[in-house]
């Protein structure tokens, strides 16, 4: 298990890793502190040429200063669960305030989560994950829930071709997001 977090972050940067930290913590205390978790903190739309996929940066590798190394974050069935969020792409700017749209996407293998439940146990997790996310802290404020591959990518388009049929909402994984405002200081 681990968090994942880009280093000297800046602007709304700041606001997701701190909201991230909170998220993984108190999740973890709920689910079990045992649970195997790759918990990133913002992705990026990358370009490739078959679309758009969502893509975490894990630094520089090589002798080049300048090479920057990304990995995608698809579905894993090599842990519970698998977490980043999203930026939309307009920042609205009121004052010395900014609101971004910013996404949670979670990636859940039910059976490790909740293994002995007899039921299916997405709308308990989902419920576990909103519950948490009602209260405003860190400038995030939760403005609705997505479900269902199509809505929870929806920024993706190379990701589903990629994925294809393993990356359907079928048991034991449950794929959901929950959408935020969030309101950050452009001088931070």
């Amino acid at each position: 298990m681990a968090i994942y977090k880009q280093p000297n972050v800046k602007g709304i940067d700041i606001n997701i890793q701190q909201f991230q930290g909170f998220v993984y913590l108190s999740l973890l205390a709920e689910w079990g502190l045992s649970l195997s978790w790759n918990c990133y903190d913002r992705a990026y739309k990358n370009q490739l040429k078959d679309g758009v996929i969502p893509e975490v940066y894990i630094g520089n590798s090589g002798s080049v200063a300048v090479s920057k190394d990304y990995q995608e974050v698809l579905i894993n069935d090599s842990v519970a669960i698998q977490s980043f969020f999203i930026l939309g792409d307009q920042v609205k700017i009121t004052g010395k305030t900014a609101t971004g749209q910013v996404s949670l996407i979670m990636m859940v293998d039910i059976s490790k989560v909740k293994p002995t439940n007899s039921n299916r146990a997405d709308e308990e997790i989902r419920n576990d994950v909103t519950r948490l996310c009602m209260t405003e802290r860190y400038g995030f404020k939760i403005s609705g829930i997505g479900t269902g591959i199509d809505q929870v990518f929806k920024e993706f388009s190379g990701w589903r071709k990629k994925q294809g049929i393993a990356g359907r909402d079928m048991y034991p994984f449950h794929c959901f997001r929950i959408d935020f405002d969030v309101a950050y200081s452009i001088y931070q």
